[in-house]
């Protein structure tokens, strides 16, 4: 009887224990992640001082979360597009907050394309914005989560699966439409910046090697704030356009508390669905969002009640979760 007592305290004290080192792993990342940011913030300050002026660089990648301009997450600009042709804007209104506003014109683009744009920003970090990033087809693709030997290939919006050739195709019309996509951020004062998402982009005759110029006013963009994407968790949502939009737009306002109706998010979207049909439609985005936030172990609390989304969600469970609401 004692033996038997003793084994199952014994037992109880170690999954315990577990639970600790578990908790203090996750601790422990957080506060890595936070001097590393203080570390990036400290050299910019550097080299803008020693420089004379502004020297801005793509943020690092923390733990698998690509930093983006959380600005551009806000909004409409990579909407959840349904298959078929894509629409041509003119200075459409897209996002907005605060004095801050922000315009597009160009073929609508979808989470396809931010995926693409994402991995930019991944392999460009440290780059100083507005200088060429440098890198092979095949890193964008493995940065993208694909095979580059005919594996899973880029699902796009209204394109059909297919092998390695066909998942290149796909990459070159992203990169097609994001160097054809002008964004316009206006600011307090009637303050003006035009620019398109990339500047250019070139690649060498082997098919293989690329050179891309994001645009120098990235650096405004980021003034808004910096967004940590989570890259794998986009991967397990691919081909659920509105669950990895979703995904972005709760990443977009970091944790800033607000409840959005549902004819916001529609029209935000890009959904052309029914009301009805759009609020059965989210609500699968939704479980299957927090699915997939849960495997990484965090955790998504939402509810849709008179027409509004409240959404909740714990990056991690210690600490303190954060709100995603508008």
């Amino acid at each position: 009887m004692g033996l038997n007592t003793d084994s199952r305290t014994s037992a109880r004290l170690d999954a315990h224990l577990e639970k600790i080192r578990t908790r203090l792993e996750r601790v422990h990342q957080d506060v890595v992640e936070e001097l590393e940011e203080s570390s990036v913030r400290a050299e910019v300050a550097e080299a803008e001082k020693a420089a004379g002026m502004p020297v801005a660089y793509l943020p690092p990648t923390h733990f698998g979360r690509s930093a983006a301009p959380a600005v551009l997450l806000w909004g409409a600009l990579f909407g959840a597009l349904p298959h078929g042709p894509r629409a041509m804007l003119k200075r459409a209104r897209l996002a907005q907050a605060g004095t801050l506003c922000l315009e597009y014109t160009g073929e609508r683009l979808g989470q396809d394309d931010l995926d693409v744009f994402l991995a930019l920003l991944h392999l460009g970090q440290g780059t100083e914005i507005g200088k060429p990033v440098l890198f092979a087809g095949a890193d964008l693709l493995g940065a993208l989560g694909l095979q580059d030997s005919g594996g899973t290939p880029l699902r796009a919006e209204g394109a059909a699966v297919g092998g390695r050739d066909g998942a290149r195709d796909r990459l070159e019309a992203s990169m097609r439409r994001l160097s054809g996509a002008l964004v316009e951020l206006r600011g307090e004062g009637g303050e003006l910046a035009m620019e398109h998402l990339l500047h250019s982009a070139r690649r060498g005759k082997d098919g293989e090697a690329w050179r891309v110029v994001l645009a120098p006013d990235l650096a405004r963009a980021f003034r808004s704030g910096i967004a940590g994407v989570d890259m794998r968790q986009r991967q397990l949502l691919r081909g659920k356009s509105l669950a990895q939009w979703l995904h972005a737009w709760l990443a977009g306002h970091q944790g800033r508390p607000h409840a959005t109706r549902l004819a916001e998010l529609q029209r935000l979207s890009g959904s052309s669905a029914q009301p009805k049909e759009f609020r059965r439609v989210l609500e699968r985005a939704l479980l299957a969002l927090e699915q997939v936030v849960a495997a990484s172990g965090a955790r998504l609390e939402w509810a849709i009640d008179a027409g509004t989304l409240r959404a909740r969600v714990h990056k991690r469970q210690v600490g303190v979760g954060c709100d995603a609401a508008k």
